[in-house]
Formats: C-alpha cells, sequence, structure tokens
C-alpha cells in the first residue's frame, strides 16, 4: 500500500508528541518533522527531521519545498501560529505545482482569525465579543483601561498577534511585588498600570494593542473539524478548562455547550474557516460566554477530542487527500490530565 506522506512543523511545540501519536493510528502515514530547534523532543518521535528557518520568513517556504520535492510529501500540517499566514499565502503553489496539500484556511481568512483586533472588529456587536478597545496613543491606551472598569476591575492587555500568553497582561490596581515575587513563577501575568506604561514606552512608536474587558468566569475549548470545500462544520468537540498552565490546559472535561457550539457554527460560516481550528471562550461576570480567541490549527489539547472519537489530526490529512471522512457518536465526560513524562535517547 502507498505511503501517506506528511510534513508537521514546529514538532518542537508542546502538542506534537500527542499529534503524532494520534497520526499513528494509521500505520500507513510517513511522518516528516520539522523545527527552528534541532534538540528537540520531536526530533525522536518523527520517522525524518529537518531544521528549518522560522516560519515567517521566505527561507521557510523554501525550505519546505525541498522537504516536499525530496521527500515527495502528500500533506502538510502545520502546528505552529506564524507560520500558518505564510504557508496560506503559497497554498496555491504547493497544491498546483507540487501536488501537496496544506492544511490551512485561506490567506483572507487567517488575515483576521489571526489578529485578534480585525477578529472583534469583524464580529464586532454580537454578543459573544468582549468590551474593547484599540487606543493609538497612550493617552487614548490610559482613557481606555479607565473606561473598562479599572481600577476597581482587572483589565487585559493582548497585541494582536500572538501564541501561548506571549504578549498578554492583566492590569491590576492591588497587584503586589513582593508577593508575586515570592509566592508566583516568573511567568505571571497581572501587572501595575504603571509598569504597563513603561513597557509600552519602550516601543519605537505606539505599538498595536487590544484592551479589553477582564472575563472572571469558566474557561472553556472546542476543537473543530470544518470541510475544506464547503466550510462546513463537520464535528464541534467542546471541553471545560478546570485548569491551566498560562494558557495551555493541564486538566480539561468534554462537555456539551449549546451556546458555545452555536457561537461557533456563526464564526466557521462567517469566516470560512478550513480543517482544525481551535476556540477559546471564558465567561463574563452575566454568565455569557465570550470569545477569547480563534487558534486556525490543531491545539496542544486536541488530544481530547481524539479520545472522544474525533481523530483531528488523521481526520484533516484524509479530508486534504478527497477521502470521506464520517464521525461517530462523540463521547462526552471524559477528562485528561496533561502532565510531564521523559524520553531518554542514548
Amino acid at each position: 500500500m502507498t505511503k501517506i506522506r506528511v510534513v508537521l512543523t514546529a514538532v518542537g511545540a508542546p502538542g506534537a508528541p500527542t499529534i503524532i501519536k494520534a497520526l499513528r493510528e494509521d500505520e500507513n502515514i510517513e511522518i516528516i518533522g520539522t523545527d527552528i530547534r534541532d534538540e528537540i523532543l520531536g526530533k525522536y518521535l518523527v520517522n525524518k527531521f529537518y531544521r528549518v528557518h522560522r516560519g515567517t520568513t521566505l527561507n521557510f517556504i523554501e525550505d519546505i519545498e525541498r522537504i516536499v520535492i525530496k521527500n515527495k510529501v502528500d500533506v502538510i500540517i502545520p502546528l505552529a501560529t506564524l507560520e500558518l499566514n505564510n504557508l496560506a499565502k503559497h497554498k496555491s503553489h504547493f497544491e498546483e505545482k507540487l501536488n501537496c496539500k496544506i492544511c490551512v484556511s485561506d490567506y483572507e481568512t487567517l488575515e483576521v482569525a489571526n489578529n485578534k483586533i480585525r477578529l472583534y472588529e469583524m464580529f464586532d456587536g454580537e454578543n459573544f465579543i468582549p468590551r474593547f478597545i484599540v487606543p493609538r496613543n497612550m493617552r487614548e491606551f490610559e482613557e481606555a483601561v479607565y473606561e473598562l472598569g479599572y481600577p476597581k476591575k482587572y483589565v487585559c492587555v493582548k497585541i494582536p498577534v500572538g501564541h501561548g500568553s506571549r504578549g498578554f497582561r492583566i492590569i491590576s490596581s492591588d497587584t503586589n511585588e513582593w508577593d508575586l515575587f515570592q509566592k508566583e513563577k516568573p511567568s505571571n501575568v497581572f501587572i501595575d498600570l504603571e509598569r504597563m506604561k513603561k513597557i509600552l514606552r519602550q516601543s519605537d512608536s505606539f505599538p498595536e494593542i487590544l484592551v479589553s474587558e477582564y472575563l472572571p468566569g469558566e474557561e472553556w475549548g472546542a476543537d473543530t473539524l470544518i470541510d475544506p470545500t464547503t466550510h462546513r462544520l463537520i464535528s464541534v468537540v467542546i471541553r471545560k478548562n478546570t485548569s491551566l498552565n498560562l494558557s495551555i490546559p493541564v486538566a480539561c472535561t468534554i462537555r456539551n455547550n449549546e451556546e458555545i457550539k452555536k457561537i461557533v457554527n456563526f464564526i466557521v460560516k462567517k469566516l470560512k474557516l478550513a480543517y482544525a481550528v481551535n476556540f477559546d471562550f471564558k465567561y463574563d461576570e452575566n454568565g455569557k460566554a465570550k470569545l477569547l480567541e480563534i487558534n486556525p490549527r490543531l491545539s496542544a489539547s486536541c488530544i481530547l477530542a481524539v479520545k472522544a472519537g474525533v481523530n483531528l489530526p488523521l481526520l484533516i490529512v484524509y479530508m486534504a487527500l478527497g477521502k470521506k471522512v464520517e464521525i461517530k457518536n462523540i463521547r462526552e465526560g471524559i477528562t485528561a490530565y496533561f502532565y510531564r513524562d521523559v524520553l531518554f535517547i542514548e
């Protein structure tokens, strides 16, 4: 039987080991991993490994093209947010010239989905978008913080394009530096207003940032499977995150949530998303679900969807190759705990 050769980028990402495991359910798949670093765990879990340039560069595209030609690759699955737009921009070249499918949404869609400001502006007025302001200077920034409830309430500051918790802070008037120093890890996201202003002043010009209301409620996520041709939502696996390490769930449970399912379906149709897309939500003080962000790629926690009966990594490969995809009933009530393990190489 002919092998299916898949390039999996950014195999040093936190979710790579479980995504590789999910792809291994089809013994006919050969996985070729890439990353900008050399000594990473994922390197030892794939069939072949190549070190590549940073995903935002033209050199990265040239690297991937050489790998595709050399290995006769059928499908590319990107795992890093900052690679997505670059790959989408060159998608037609890979598909038409090299007969290789890339599992990403179209470039125009990603320009919105990957940018929190454009995303919020597109859906501004919908009840699932939190209150937000886009300041143009320091005066407008400070006014925005107070308008959103500071100092009585926390206020969030985000850069429009980021991943993990990079470029995210929560402004708090009761931040105690000594308590943070002695009790919290250095990755704590709380900061006082004066320190946040000091950071912004270090930029050459006032940066593009999003200031939004703080959402104190439960955090939920949705991992979706979307037809790349019709942009129809095929499956959505919804989870309640019961414990997080910054933005990465470390404990979560599959639960049905009709409110979130309705919001996801609405966004998918309007944005014309494709393949595997992750949505993050948080509840406001009134118990309403609000969209935090969209990750238009496989998420680090998609292994929970796999366990529920929706093998997203494998299914997007099949969809890219034009195979019919069937989803059986999703198993709810499953809880996942993410923990650290060790692989020894001698």
